[in-house]
């Protein structure tokens, strides 16, 4: 179906947390396809490479503006408390350039790294140019995007059961990620796209760039999903967030086998059992203060059980 116009919500309308007092900069109507543009994590300041000996000194060299800003808050009209976003995620456009880093200790394999250093990398038109005659593939992915909590402000930086800084590869083209509604208006914020990235972000960044996520939202009321919720088209995840890296594990697989039990016809055993047989725990990220981890679950089991998925 062709889209005669889609709104575009520029982004210097943006905020560096989620919070319940933030005032709204947008509000969308349910259903309504809107082009969202957001600045990279470090607010578009990063445009050459740089090398320092330590990671604060790298910091100033480049320019880097520290704290993720997200675009919005958007407002969804009539979302309550207790509701549910379903965003369909259509499109992701970015620059022709990004940056990754590489800092002493941070990320996975910091305790390795001497020398600070942030890379600008070309993005050609099929392929990001990594140097050295090496091609990498694009995985355009959404690093940051979350609600308000109910009570509390949290720094775009962290994830947690409002989403934010989930750094998931599945937050993608052609995705439905479900996020809870704690205020009125829900006050959605997004940022931190990457044209490229691996599980877990191991070193920190993704492929960090500016661009624009073309996407519509839809409400679904009352629900009692276990929140943030992914749905693939072919998998279903649960995504729980932790600061330990095995809590969020065990936390992404007991939502999904509770949801099955308390959904289907399933004892909790048997819920068990089926996640055991055909649910896979994925890492998406392990660099932020809490960690973060999916588990995903063939749709087409969980349709087989009678769960189904309203507004898609």
């Amino acid at each position: 179906m062709a889209i005669e116009s889609i709104r575009t919500l520029p982004a210097n309308q943006h905020v560096k947390n989620f919070s319940p007092f933030n005032a709204a900069a947008y509000t969308v109507q349910p259903g309504e396809h809107i082009r969202v543009e957001t600045l990279c994590a470090a607010s578009g300041a990063i445009r050459e490479t740089v090398t320092a000996p330590t990671n604060d000194e790298l910091y100033t060299k480049s320019g880097w503006i520290r704290g993720m800003p997200m675009t919005g808050p958007i407002a969804v009209e009539g979302a309550e408390p207790g509701d549910a976003l379903a965003i369909h995620i259509h499109d992701i456009e970015f620059d022709d350039y990004g940056w990754t880093v590489a800092q002493p200790d941070r990320g996975a394999a910091g305790e390795l790294i001497e020398t600070a250093e942030v890379r600008v990398l070309p993005i050609k038109d099929d392929y990001i140019d990594f140097g050295g005659g090496i091609h990498l593939p694009f995985t355009p992915m959404i690093g940051a995007i979350g609600t308000a909590p109910a009570e509390e402000e949290i720094g775009s930086g962290l994830p947690g059961a409002h989403g934010g800084n989930l750094d998931c590869t599945l937050i993608k083209p052609n995705t439905t990620l479900y996020l809870p509604v704690n205020v009125p208006g829900a006050l959605l914020g997004l940022g931190d796209l990457h044209a490229a990235m691996g599980d877990g972000e191991v070193g920190m960044a993704g492929l960090e760039v500016n661009g624009a996520v073309t996407m519509h939202i839809q409400l679904i009321k009352q629900t009692t999903w276990p929140l943030p919720l992914i749905d693939t088209g072919t998998t279903v995840s649960t995504i729980v967030s932790d600061e330990d890296l095995n809590l969020a594990a065990r936390g992404s697989v007991q939502a999904m086998v509770t949801w099955i039990e308390k959904s289907s016809s399933l004892n909790m055993n048997e819920s068990n059992m089926l996640v055991s047989l055909v649910g896979d725990v994925r890492i998406c990220q392990i660099v932020n203060p809490l960690m973060t981890c999916r588990l995903d679950m063939p749709k087409r089991i969980l349709e087989q059980l009678g769960i189904s998925f309203e507004g898609n």
